[in-house]
């Protein structure tokens, strides 16, 4: 709770001071300004000084030879007057003056535009990223509190109750469906930091054997499949072998498995079909993951593989830390494989098409 609450400060102090750095760029804007408009004030002032100046040298110098007259003055149709030259030299460093001017300033004015955008844009960042992180907070304390608070609730009723054999082996695999869980969600979070930091390379090159590791995993979850009522039809040739380490494949299928769970309608219908493809004289797997759950927004499906990103389904916002498509994603481009995502809609389920590498 003091952490979220700290987030929340950060987040207020971060929008202060982006209000603070805009202030301050309208003001250099407007003191700039002034700046042009007080020069421009003061040339004219210095051109009026000028011509009375020149005005004053005119008239003493009427009873003067010419060969007495100041450098910048001469005799013309029997007149004295400035030297055009000289008059021209005054603009020309008049001119030179005001682009000297008018440069210096665009280029303080891009250099301040161009700081206050960087500073804006990197408080904008840590304002996303506290908004992110609270909710992330939020998400993980609940994802690991439910599962361990529903194992100790088990444990404490079978310590407390004589009960028979068939309720005490439900509590204890309703218990293990739990632990499971957390170590999903404790093992998706590590995972995530590793994939965060580009330091996750897996290993040296594993293979896998898709047929197997799918029922491998249908097994090893049979509990949480029978709690939810999952049907799952699963078509799959044999001696497919994938150029990937079990572990993460299993963790590719748990993530899909748990999306589909968590956004099912009624009771949750997955097929699983694995196919062979060849492009561009080079063959890759494909697997089909179809659930008949809430489906996805056509303007949405670019995001849900963003981290932290969790759509709502007709119970509102889906339990979860928004981190199982983009583990999910991550682990296959760095295997060099690919997923999209395709739905006709809400209700109408979704597709997850991955192409994953073969084995050489």
């Amino acid at each position: 709770m003091i952490k979220i609450f700290q987030f929340r400060t950060g987040t207020f102090k971060n929008k202060r001071r982006i209000l603070a750095v805009s202030a301050l760029l309208a003001l250099l804007f407007v003191q700039l300004s002034w700046w042009l408009v007080f020069f421009e004030s003061n040339r004219k002032e210095y051109d009026l000084l000028q011509n009375q100046i020149d005005q004053i040298s005119l008239r003493d110098s009427q009873k003067l030879p010419d060969s007495r007259l100041p450098p910048d003055i001469i005799r013309q149709s029997g007149k004295l007057v400035i030297r055009p030259e000289v008059l021209d030299k005054r603009r020309r460093e008049h001119r030179r003056k005001i682009m000297m001017l008018i440069s210096e300033t665009i280029f303080v004015l891009s250099v301040i535009t161009y700081g206050s955008y960087r500073i804006i844009r990197s408080m904008q960042a840590q304002i996303r990223l506290g908004e992110e992180r609270d909710i992330f907070l939020n998400s993980v304390s609940h994802e690991l509190k439910t599962p361990i608070a529903s194992i100790l609730l088990n444990a404490q009723t079978m310590i407390k109750r004589d009960m028979p054999r068939q309720k005490r082996t439900e509590l204890l695999e309703e218990s293990i469906a739990e632990a499971r869980r957390l170590e999903d969600q404790v093992g998706n979070l590590l995972l995530s930091r590793e994939l965060g930091r580009k330091k996750f390379v897996g290993g040296p090159l594993q293979t896998v054997d898709a047929a197997s590791a799918v029922r491998s995993f249908l097994d090893r979850n049979q509990i949480l499949i029978r709690r939810e009522d999952v049907r799952i039809d699963v078509q799959m040739p044999e001696k497919v072998i994938l150029a990937l380490d079990k572990e993460l494949f299993s963790k590719i299928l748990g993530n899909l498995l748990q999306n589909s769970i968590s956004y099912s309608t009624g009771k949750p219908f997955i097929k699983i079909r694995l196919s062979v493809e060849s492009k561009f004289y080079r063959k890759s797997a494909v697997l089909e993951f179809a659930d008949n759950g809430s489906g996805i927004p056509k303007e949405e499906l670019e995001n849900i593989f963003k981290p932290f990103y969790r759509l709502s389904n007709d119970r509102g916002v889906v339990r979860g830390t928004g981190l199982g498509l983009h583990i999910v994603r991550q682990i296959l481009i760095n295997a060099g494989g690919t997923i999209g995502a395709e739905s006709e809609g809400p209700g109408r389920g979704t597709v997850f098409t991955l192409r994953l590498p073969l084995a050489a």
